[in-house]
């Protein structure tokens, strides 16, 4: 299946559970309450967050350009009619409560990981965890870093946003014909592999952004404002792309993947996290 197909499987899911949207109950059972009652992501306090390679876009003026137009298209065509189906009050206050929208400052792709938190693998492949300490992450980061970095900077062409069945809001990007991304990501995981060992890797297949999360429903949701949510995701779904975002410039829908870095995820979703190495890739 292609970068295509499965973000229009990712729809189709979601639109076919789109009455009882979100189902994000497990993902929400990880997040803790701050102050205000928002729900946060949780922080990796033992140190052993997820390790891999992931362009972190906040710098790159392309991908920002790009993303903001994602972020507006799903406030605009998602949120918003999510917000005018629940009753002013408590309802709205609810789903302010649920609603994570990513920081542009925390916006990334993961490009692949190589060593998972504990708590996210399942038993079986966690008698394979050890403690990766932070000098020898450093030395992957070198490691990779050199076999990557004289790689072309894949150009990255925005396919579909996607309003996922657990509540993520995602933009999906494919690759160009030259297959860079693809090409990069295999040898990320190659040199990760190589420098590491066999650990807890977990391979990524799509190239995509996530924007934001809708971490639950909003509190007495009766069956006709379940219907019309219901009815605003299956409508965006279905408008075309240049609708969404509010142009057909090719060149507003694409960008170059030009730096990769080396992190660890300190709070889930790189809402903080840890660089170890970063670098540029050759411009082809």
């Amino acid at each position: 299946m292609g970068l295509s197909d499965a973000y229009a499987d990712i729809r189709v899911r979601c639109d076919a559970a789109a009455e009882s949207w979100p189902q994000a109950d497990g993902v929400r059972a990880h997040c803790c309450r701050d102050e205000s009652g928002r729900y946060q992501p949780p922080a990796f306090s033992d140190g052993d967050g997820p390790i891999g390679c992931y362009a972190m876009l906040a710098q790159n003026s392309q991908a920002v350009r790009v993303l903001r137009l994602c972020r507006q298209a799903f406030d605009r065509c998602v949120l918003a009619p999510v917000r005018s189906a629940l009753d002013a009050g408590r309802q709205r206050d609810s789903l302010d409560e649920l609603l994570f929208m990513a920081d542009e400052r925390t916006w990334h792709m993961c490009v692949a990981v190589f060593h998972e938190h504990p708590s996210l693998i399942d038993e079986a492949t966690r008698q394979r965890w050890r403690r990766v300490e932070p000098s020898e992450a450093k030395a992957v980061g070198e490691a990779v870093a050199a076999r990557t970095a004289p790689m072309n900077a894949p150009r990255l062409v925005l396919d579909s946003l996607c309003v996922c069945a657990d509540g993520a809001l995602i933009a999906g990007f494919v690759d160009d014909e030259r297959g860079c991304a693809a090409a990069l990501r295999e040898a990320c995981a190659r040199a990760g592999g190589d420098a590491l060992g066999m650990l807890t890797s977990r391979p990524k297949r799509l190239l995509h952004v996530t924007l934001g999360r809708l971490l639950g429903r909003a509190e007495g949701l009766r069956p006709e404002q379940a219907a019309a949510i219901a009815a605003a995701v299956r409508a965006f779904h279905a408008t075309p792309l240049r609708e969404q975002i509010g142009t057909d410039d090719d060149e507003l829908q694409a960008f170059a993947l030009r730096s990769v870095a080396l992190m660890r995820d300190s709070v889930w979703w790189m809402t903080r996290c840890e660089e170890f190495k970063s670098w540029e890739l050759a411009e082809g």
